[in-house]
């Protein structure tokens, strides 16, 4: 009889954490593939991202018909360029 109660008890408490993480998700807009208003009418779209160590990262991001790129890590975020449609990356050293 006590197997079943601790059963029943942990099936609770897992649907409790899936009802939170759903709120969750739903709220922070998806916090790893962030989309606001892209081609469905969006605004902000993460098209790429690419990490270069654990810590640090490059977005290319685009806002409306415009497309930025960005570094990310534990400094903060910086703007790095902006691109061209079609426009490759160029090397700076």
């Amino acid at each position: 009889m006590d197997y079943i109660r601790q059963l029943v008890s942990i099936a609770g408490v897992l649907a409790l954490l899936m009802v939170i993480v759903y709120i969750l998700r739903r709220r922070a807009g998806g916090v790893l593939g962030v989309r606001l208003r892209s081609q469905n009418g969006r605004t902000l779209e993460v098209v790429e991202r690419t990490a270069l160590t654990p810590q640090h990262s490059l977005h290319v991001v685009r806002v409306r018909k415009d497309l930025f790129l960005f570094s990310a890590g534990p400094g903060g975020v910086a703007l790095l360029k902006k691109l061209e449609d079609g426009q490759p990356i160029e090397e700076t050293r």
